[in-house]
């Protein structure tokens, strides 16, 4: 028994022995850099004090960043430097929150990253972001060849392109990819193309303004069936250089809906999704400008903002945490004009000299002749009057 108790005793004492060897050399010089061999290079650069952020040591490709904004990292944590950033960028916290919220990613399908290049030097004075249906294929074709077809404005550079998400149409996917070939404008990523991901549409159109156009002045967003003066705009841009913009047509104090029934129950809001009485100072979805600074800080805020649904709003709620102010301009009609008589044509025609917008060509048949008409008109008679 003596003997069993003494070996005992040895056997714990050599254990004991060995895990202070083993605490005493990894404590060493030598031990600490046998043990950061195995640590992920993230860790390693965070460890050593390094200002190289998580999102650096391993980038996001633009190939599969997420649609709300490429400052999103894989582990949702972000450096000091990185938090500091955004707290710099942060002007109202009622929306903000200081973890990244919005984690999910998407894949391009279409990216056309060199559309801005391509027939410019690099240098772009507007982008125009036109969000579509994935099977409206011949919209996209009547807006190429109207007033899409404009290139450049008063020696400005302008760009178009059309932005839409994904479709279990197989047929619909065919022809979407013979038109990607013809035309190479499309803005395309794998989340599916329905109401509710519009807001995911939008985000995606000024994650490719910042990442592959980020030289533009500006941004416009416009729905399909409306129609843009861009005459009209490049010459009240043109003004505006340099300047910090959001504008469109402006809607303030307006409240979300509580009740599903009824037409606005398309616009129903649960107080689980908006907890807040009033929605934000926004402007109108249909169509809106943006300066270029405020693309790029629009991403960036993105991930701290929960999403929401309601595209419009959810921008407004950006440019609120941003402590940007919406500003209204009424050329940015949501009127709508008729082509019925010759009269009510002469008095389309004559409005459009002097807006930013026209509302609404629900067909292509009318795009296509209000763009004839428009061709072919002397507006000096209307400027006379």
């Amino acid at each position: 028994m003596a003997s069993t108790a003494r070996d005992f005793c040895l056997v714990t004492l050599s254990i004991a022995v060995m895990w202070m060897w083993v605490y005493l050399w990894s404590s060493s010089s030598l031990g600490k850099k046998v043990a950061l061999r195995h640590l992920p290079a993230h860790v390693e650069t965070l460890r050593n004090g390094s200002s190289t952020t998580l999102s650096n040591v391993n980038p996001i490709k633009a190939s599969d960043g997420p649609s709300t904004g490429s400052l999103t990292n894989n582990s949702g944590n972000n450096s000091n430097a990185k938090r500091s950033e955004y707290r710099h960028a942060v002007k109202n916290t009622l929306f903000y929150e200081e973890k990244v919220l919005n984690r999910s990613r998407f894949n391009y399908i279409y990216s056309n990253s060199d559309l801005c290049s391509r027939n410019t030097n690099g240098s772009v004075f507007l982008v125009v972001m036109v969000p579509t249906r994935p099977g409206e294929i011949a919209r996209r074709e009547a807006i190429r060849k109207t007033w899409g077809n404009i290139t450049h404005v008063s020696g400005k550079p302008i760009v178009v392109v059309f932005l839409l998400a994904n479709t279990t149409d197989a047929n619909t996917e065919f022809h979407i990819a013979k038109e990607n070939k013809a035309h190479r404008d499309l803005c395309m990523k794998d989340f599916m193309d329905t109401y509710n991901n519009l807001t995911h549409k939008t985000m995606m159109g000024l994650d490719w303004v910042n990442t592959f156009c980020r030289s533009t002045q500006f941004a416009l967003k416009i729905d399909s069936d409306m129609m843009p003066n861009l005459e009209n705009l490049v010459n009240h841009l043109t003004k505006l250089s340099n300047t910090t913009l959001f504008e469109g047509h402006l809607m303030k104090r307006t409240h979300p809906v509580r009740s599903r029934s009824g037409y606005v129950g398309k616009w129903f809001v649960s107080l689980d999704e908006y907890p807040h009485p009033t929605y934000p100072p926004y402007e109108l979805g249909a169509a809106y400008l943006m300066s270029g600074d405020l693309v790029h800080q629009a991403v960036s805020i993105s991930p701290h903002v929960p999403y929401f649904h309601i595209e419009d709003v959810y921008i407004g709620m950006l440019m609120k945490t941003l402590g940007v102010m919406a500003t209204e301009d009424h050329r940015f009609t949501q009127k709508f004009l008729s082509l019925q008589s010759k009269q009510s044509t002469y008095y389309s025609l004559c409005y459009f000299t002097k807006v930013f917008t026209l509302f609404s060509f629900e067909s292509v048949d009318k795009l296509y002749k209000f763009w004839t008409l428009w061709s072919e008109f002397d507006p000096r008679p209307c400027l006379e009057n």
